[in-house]
């Protein structure tokens, strides 16, 4: 249902006798999100990188003060593209927190602190664990704790190997400098993809589940 051009939200009485979203609405929401909060991110991303190159050009003179100004533009260059990372990361955690909230608050999710408590979830919703974008989600949960639990530096991590051989596979996205985690915009784009791949085999899985069964 519409109402002046936009969508309304159906409202459902469960059989405890509570008001809750109906399940039409709830994937419309989902997908609503896809489209837009996670673009906005993006553009939040575009925004500010283009700031800092036109305040760049200010500065191009060869000058102490110039070199000390233009190495700190490159300097925040890393700090957003690390601050778009963590926001997109957090959209994905929140992602699939709605998922199982909205398609299988049913089922238990393990024990981990992580977004592995949601892989029985997952299994249970018929997404293939082995999908490329749920391994690099999980790379990308390793490189989110560096950075907000030891500020990117690795050598204070206790799975320094793992962030290693992370950082090693994406040369020219990935690299560490003092022991610190560095990261570029090229990584972020990386990671986007994998979350909007990860929300395709989602909602294929979940297209899967609500075909018809055609067997006789």
């Amino acid at each position: 249902m519409s109402t002046n051009g936009r969508r309304s939200i159906d409202i459902e009485t469960d059989p405890d006798g509570r008001k809750v979203i109906s399940q039409e609405s709830a994937d419309f929401l989902h997908e609503w999100a896809a489209a837009h909060n996670l673009s906005e991110i993006v553009n939040f991303h575009n925004v500010i990188r283009a700031c800092l190159a036109e305040k760049a050009t200010e500065f191009d003179g060869d000058d102490v003060d110039d070199r000390v100004v233009r190495s700190a533009l490159d300097d925040y260059q890393g700090y957003l593209a690390k601050a778009t990372f963590l926001m997109v990361y957090a959209y994905f955690e929140e992602d699939v927190y709605l998922l199982w909230k909205w398609q299988a608050k049913h089922v238990k999710r393990g024990p981990e602190k992580s977004i592995r408590r949601y892989e029985p979830v997952l299994e249970r919703l018929g997404f293939d664990l082995h999908h490329s974008s749920w391994e690099s989600m999980l790379e990308a949960t390793d490189l989110r704790h560096s950075l907000i639990h030891a500020n990117g530096r690795l050598d204070h991590a206790r799975n320094r190997q793992r962030l290693d051989e992370i950082t090693a596979k994406y040369p020219g996205e990935l690299s560490a400098m003092h022991s610190r985690l560095q990261m570029n915009a090229e990584y972020v784009s990386r990671v986007l993809g994998e979350v909007r791949s990860f929300q395709d085999e989602a909602k294929r899985a979940r297209l899967e589940r609500e075909a018809p069964d055609d067997a006789e």
